[in-house]
């Protein structure tokens, strides 16, 4: 599983000198062979693309 994020959850979990449920939760974790992945910026365009798709003309509907 990849986790895309723009937040460092990874360094977080694998510190050594985290609280005890921090550590716990770490430990957890690891057994599902996570990673993490940066998030992508999203270009305008594709942005503006996706809203024009999604939206609809209220004056057509009955």
């Amino acid at each position: 599983m990849t986790v895309i994020t723009n937040q460092p959850i990874k360094g977080i979990l694998s510190r050594v000198d985290a609280s005890g449920k921090m550590t716990k939760w770490g430990i957890e974790l690891t057994e599902f062979g996570i990673e993490y992945a940066p998030r992508t910026t999203i270009k305008a365009q594709i942005l503006a693309d996706f809203m024009v798709e999604c939206s609809f003309d209220k004056s057509s509907n009955p």
